[in-house]
């Protein structure tokens, strides 16, 4: 959290873009704010077939330049697919 809050301190947009169901996008962001996460924007793009894609498509609309994620599969599909930066982060 202190990392986030820093980068956002920074002048820099925290986008989320979560492979949960759309459907849930409100009770998410509710966590998200209980729990003190700093975000600019949040989109839930759901599971299953497509998800790497989907995240892909986000990244691509949202102009965004480096992207953060704990799943190696995801990092690897945008290391092979796009040109931002992709980092690993452990939780």
């Amino acid at each position: 959290l202190q990392e986030l809050k820093r980068i956002e301190n920074s002048g820099n947009e925290i986008i989320i873009i979560s492979a949960r169901p759309k459907q849930l996008t409100r009770l998410t962001e509710k966590w998200l704010k209980i729990h003190k996460v700093p975000f600019s924007k949040l989109f839930c793009v759901g599971f299953g077939k497509g998800t790497k894609q989907r995240k892909l498509e986000v990244i691509i609309k949202e102009g965004i330049e480096l992207f953060i994620d704990d799943d190696k599969h995801l990092i690897n599909f945008l290391n092979h697919n796009s040109s931002i930066k992709v980092f690993k982060q452990f939780q």
